[in-house]
């Protein structure tokens, strides 16, 4: 599907784009059976609200495109990209299942600032250990600055095996640092609201009375500010 027709197809879910979680129609529903969950806090989000399917299974371009924009709208390129390198990467004749984007050095990566490494056996699951000790880097202990999460991200890479990422996955990993602080920021734009990082780290929930940011998150813009970010960890990694 092109990005025009896709872009067509986002003006159905435009009028709830801007609605006050959670809403009515799309209640958290915590996975259970076989349903299938990624190592993305977002992606998970979105299954346990039921703007994907509640079984993570079978997703095409079109869905998670859609549910991207409308969740937390984020742009039609950027949200295409996303979901296209996915499934190139992860999927299976232009599906995939949640699960399939656990394998690592595709789309996961080590030094997540919600799980633990390959390394430990278990990359998938959400370590309440990581969690906390992430949003310790709060300066405040309200919000989460973008220095905040630098200091957090270099942390997390020092306990790497050489203390690095490949550039590929510290780009990936900045972006779900620009993502984390953009998408939860508050009224004052200080910063990402720590409690709503904690519901939606710990419980990958749409956190009651978030509303999704006015500006759309497009691609430039994430390029921008994560070759920005990345420098600022590199600042602090040389501190350390």
């Amino acid at each position: 599907m092109r990005v025009g027709a896709l872009s067509a197809l986002l003006w159905v879910a435009a009028a709830g784009a801007r609605a006050v979680a959670p809403r009515s129609d799309h209640p958290y529903i915590r996975p259970s059976g076989d349903d299938r969950r990624s190592p993305c806090p977002g992606l998970n989000t979105m299954a346990n609200h039921g703007y994907l399917p509640r079984d993570g299974k079978n997703l095409d371009l079109a869905m998670l495109v859609k549910a991207q924009h409308e969740v937390f709208n984020l742009a039609v390129d950027l949200a295409t990209g996303i979901a296209t390198l996915g499934l190139a990467l992860c999927g299976t004749d232009g599906v995939l299942n949640l699960d399939d984007l656990d394998a690592h050095e595709k789309m996961e990566h080590d030094s997540s600032l919600t799980r633990a490494d390959a390394s430990t056996g278990d990359d998938h699951t959400i370590n309440p250990e990581i969690v906390h000790q992430v949003l310790s880097f709060s300066s405040d202990g309200v919000v989460m600055t973008w220095d905040d999460f630098a200091r957090a991200r270099a942390a997390r890479e020092a306990s790497l095996f050489g203390g690095r990422l490949n550039l590929s996955n510290k780009t990936a990993a900045a972006a779900e640092a620009v993502f984390s602080h953009n998408l939860f920021l508050d009224a004052s734009g200080r910063g990402a609201r720590l409690d709503f990082l904690r519901t939606w780290y710990l419980e990958e929930r749409l956190p009651d009375g978030w509303v999704a940011p006015i500006q759309e998150q497009s691609l430039e813009r994430t390029q921008t500010e994560a070759a920005t970010f990345i420098a600022l960890v590199d600042t602090y990694r040389y501190r350390q």
